[in-house]
């Protein structure tokens, strides 16, 4: 009888290991099913005991200990995969278990088990990290690719080329798939289950080095030979979680690289401050010249939309959303049976409605977020939906507060962008992109293909259509960039300029900015595509103030009533009182629950910290810990 220490590989674990005891013939490394609670998860084992030797331990654990329901396989993830699992967890203040969680692929490994490499050996191993960076224009990045790969396969090594979403998949297919075709596996969520099995097959079975493009879960096939991983789009939000753990994948990329001694590959245009950063620190490199603007074709416009009467405003309706200038080029356009693209920057109707009366804003009667005005078009009417936790609303007419008739709604979102346009052409196939109208990728791809294949389609898009879109249109407009230049985040004005990286290159002949704030330095960029101005602002602010790549923020979030939270916030600010803990409001997520964040900055080099790590682990599963959040709001 022996005793395993297993990492449960779960979320919502508060513990990172737990013991079980079994008569099964199994070693460190391999994966077994464990009860947990009312359910049965995987679980890793990282140490075996002998019972008998072991049973004061069994005496003295308080509880009775619980019977390994079986042995799932020998092992699935790689000695190198697992270290960078663990120190992802440390990283994060997570546990190893809901790090491993992310990348399990247990419905795709069984039917191989016999086929995997085993290995008990989980040891440190003394590497360190080989990290590059490319931020040059697509083409020449993905022949720097190309090269990389020839390269990797001279050595028999194999290639991970990791993308956020399958919009970069069939793309980067093409391009690098010249000549190795038969050494190309795709891996994503949207392949059916037989290809998904039949592609994880020849990954872990094939004798060739191999290119493997593929979503995040799949970064755990467990090959040994892999030499090089790219991270391709590396600013993409997807690449951060917004769900516990709040994993960053290229904190774990740059650390599984790291153990497998293998070369790290950061790519895209623009990277990250906090990414072009780590060259100045020393430990990252350039490969080739780091491109400090972003070219276009086109030419660029910023139109203001604050120098309109009121008089002119009264005469079009929609002046608010269609200047002059894009009525006039979205006309010609598709009379030309031309393409073009409209980017808005959030879902809706309108962002926020207040009273004029008295300044009130609508709120969720839920978790107190404005709520944003939607038009539901089953019987075309309004409805507030709350983009924080979802609750729905009928609009009302009149001020809940003041009982006044005089609420106006504020900002521009897809659907009134769309009915804007359809009003200006009627007889034009517009297609508005959101997450709404799109919630898989099968549906994204339906509509993307309906607009390449319609001559003078318009489509209407937020972030997530962006990716999709490849080829060069002929207008591409934003119908308001103020919501994203006036979010007050840190990170604001680097989302904007990634975003108009993105327009720049993907417009033709013309890119038109609307905005109420001309002036605004990310604006400049959208003109002059000059990057290495916004990085050198950005960065001496990030310095000043405090924020990445300088420090480590962390935030750790929660939620009750107010009397609940005055306690909760006492206890926190004493228990983190050794580094000076900064309290404020959040939105909650449930019918009268607040929400209050505390956020924490340490010195990058003093992260993790040992003992703030043992004490951010020991608080409840209540408490939401987020370390470097894409927003800290």
């Amino acid at each position: 009888m022996n005793l395993l220490h297993v990492i449960p590989i779960s979320r919502g674990i508060g513990k990172e290991t737990l013991t079980y005891f079994t008569a099964l013939p199994v070693s460190v490394g391999a994966l077994v099913s464990v009860p947990l609670r009312k359910s049965i998860v995987p679980a890793l084992v990282v140490d075996v005991e002998d019972a008998l030797s072991a049973k004061t331990k069994v005496r003295s654990a308080g509880h009775t200990m619980r019977k390994v329901e079986a042995c799932i396989a020998p092992s699935i993830f790689t000695p190198a995969f697992i270290l960078a699992a663990r120190d992802t967890a440390d990283f994060h203040a997570a546990s190893t278990g809901a790090i491993l969680s992310r990348f399990t692929t247990l419905s795709l490994a069984k039917p191989f088990i016999h086929e995997m490499e085993t290995s008990t050996n989980i040891t440190q191993k003394n590497t360190t990290a080989d990290v590059g960076l490319l931020q040059t224009e697509r083409d020449e990045r993905f022949a720097a690719y190309r090269r990389m790969i020839r390269e990797s396969f001279a050595r028999n090594e194999s290639v991970f080329l990791l993308v956020p979403e399958t919009g970069f998949i069939e793309e980067l297919n093409v391009s690098l798939g010249k000549g190795v075709e038969n050494r190309i596996i795709v891996l994503h969520g949207g392949l059916s289950t037989t290809a998904r099995v039949n592609a994880w097959q020849k990954a872990i079975t094939s004798e060739q080095s191999l290119l493997i493009i593929g979503t995040v879960t799949f970064l755990s096939v467990p090959r040994r030979d892999i030499g090089t991983i790219i991270v391709e789009g590396e600013r993409s939000h997807a690449y951060k979680e917004n769900v516990r753990p709040h994993m960053d994948i290229r904190i774990f990329a740059r650390l599984y690289a790291k153990h497998l001694g293998a070369r790290l590959v950061f790519g895209g245009l623009p990277l990250r401050v906090e990414t072009l950063a780590t060259i100045d620190a020393g430990s990252a490199y350039a490969i080739g010249p780091i491109h400090t603007r972003v070219n276009t074709k086109a030419h660029v416009s910023i139109i203001s939309m604050t120098r309109d009467t009121k008089e002119i405003r009264k005469k079009r309706p929609y002046e608010e959303v269609l200047s002059v200038e894009l009525a006039t080029l979205l006309t010609s356009t598709h009379m030309g049976g031309k393409h073009a693209v409209v980017f808005v920057a959030r879902k809706g109707f309108h962002g926020v409605t207040i009273c004029n009366d008295c300044g009130r804003i609508v709120r969720c009667p839920r978790c107190d977020a404005p709520l944003v005005l939607h038009k539901v078009t089953v019987n075309d009417t309004n409805t507030h939906i709350c983009h924080t936790c979802g609750a729905r609303v009928p609009a009302k007419d009149r001020c809940g507060h003041c009982n006044s008739w005089k609420l106006a709604t504020i900002g521009i979102g897809s659907q009134y962008v769309e009915e804007a346009i359809t009003h200006l052409l009627p007889k034009a196939t517009v297609i508005r992109l959101d997450g709404d109208t799109a919630k898989t990728p099968a549906q994204t791809a339906k509509k993307i293909a309906l607009f390449e294949h319609t001559p003078g389609a318009i489509l209407i898009t937020t972030g997530i259509g962006l990716s999709f879109v490849h080829a060069p249109v002929s207008l591409v407009a934003v119908a308001s960039m103020d919501t994203t230049l006036s979010f007050p985040d840190f990170r604001a004005d680097e989302r904007a300029v990634g975003t108009l990286a993105n327009l720049r290159t993907l417009a033709g002949n013309t890119l038109l900015v609307q905005t109420r704030n001309p002036k605004h330095a990310a604006l400049s960029f959208a003109k002059s595509g000059n990057l290495a101005d916004v990085y050198r602002e950005d960065i001496i602010d990030r310095k000043e103030l405090g924020y990445p790549p300088f420090t480590v923020l962390i935030r750790v979030s929660i939620g009750g009533t107010k009397q609940t939270m005055n306690t909760h916030i006492a206890h926190v600010q004493k228990f983190f009182s050794d580094w000076k803990p900064y309290t404020y409001a959040g939105a909650g997520t449930r019918a009268n629950v607040r929400r209050t964040h505390i956020l924490i900055k340490v010195p990058v080099v003093s992260w993790p910290n040992t003992n703030l790590l043992k004490k951010l682990r020991s608080l409840p599963l209540s408490f939401d810990i987020d370390v470097n959040p894409d927003s800290v709001l």
